[in-house]
């Protein structure tokens, strides 16, 4: 399967320029002229690579590399400098980057730093097996959970999962979402008050019920991720039992899985009872790696 690559860069006569080469070169590749429409084509495609600029008007390079960390830390970033740029780019890497490359930029060398990234990035799976945030350990829990996970994806049904920090539940996600029925359909993940941002008690009533309802909009006919279910206000539980209960079967189907750090205990203090009621049974709990 060809490597999908995503290229930012603000000026667009760049972008479609390093488009031309890398699909020459048999990538699969997109092009975002800024971070926020970059954000979106990645919460919408599974991209292996991200070629970004460091410099761009707004939010920069640095801003997508932290995001993209958060977001999906498989994804492989290289970033492109200006020559004066040099200090910022080595920044860069020591903030996540697997590599820089300076303006202008010699075709020949972008294509051997991705084939080297790619390369390194398959040779620490092999060599580091846990090191992945999400792999395939011997033992009977592991079995059992890949097989709930695999007919989770299969049968392209609703799912809880819950999990410690650290133990894979975003990765478990994109799994059910890879192994799933969303060929081509967007993988949408909706971050019920995310850590960037302060959370103001009495504010925003409306933020969960307008967020759940663009977000589901968003990834119609593919996967709907709510990273902390838990924290849904009232109005936002109330949207998810309907997209749970009242959406159906069929072309345009929307899979939602939910996951928390919460036990089940505390989920069920926290959540409305018919919500709970309808997570709760069938909710999947990932094993601490131990080791």
């Amino acid at each position: 399967m060809n490597k999908s690559i995503l290229v930012i860069d603000d000026n667009i006569t760049v972008c479609l320029m390093l488009k031309s080469w890398l699909v020459k070169r048999g990538f699969n590749v997109e092009i975002a002229t800024s971070v926020d429409q970059a954000k979106q084509l990645v919460k919408e495609h599974p991209f292996d690579l991200i070629l970004s600029d460091i410099r761009m008007p707004g939010s920069d390079g640095f801003a997508l590399l932290s995001w993209v960390q958060k977001y999906d830390s498989d994804i492989l970033v290289i970033m492109m400098t200006g020559f004066a740029d040099i200090e910022t780019a080595v920044a860069s890497m020591k903030s996540g980057a697997v590599d820089y490359i300076s303006k202008p930029i010699d075709p020949e060398l972008l294509f051997k730093k991705i084939d080297e990234a790619f390369i390194t990035q398959e040779n620490m799976k092999k060599n580091m097996p846990l090191s992945n945030e999400f792999v395939k350990p011997p033992g009977g829990d592991y079995k059992r959970l890949f097989k709930i996970l695999d007919r989770v994806a299969e049968e392209n049904i609703h799912g809880l999962i819950i999990g410690n920090r650290g133990t894979g539940k975003a990765s478990a996600v994109k799994y059910i979402y890879e192994k799933g029925k969303h060929p081509l359909k967007p993988l949408e993940v909706y971050e019920v008050d995310s850590l960037d941002a302060p959370v103001t008690l009495g504010l925003n009533k409306q933020d969960d019920k307008e967020g759940m309802i663009d977000a589901f909009r968003l990834a119609k006919g593919g996967l709907l991720h709510i990273k902390g279910v838990d924290r849904l206000d009232l109005n936002g539980q109330n949207v998810l039992i309907d997209i749970l209960t009242k959406q159906p079967k069929g072309p345009g189907f929307t899979q939602v899985i939910m996951t928390t750090e919460k036990e089940k205990s505390e989920l069920q203090r926290l959540l409305l009872p018919k919500l709970y009621s309808l997570v709760e049974e069938d909710a999947i709990i990932l094993p601490v790696l131990k080791g």
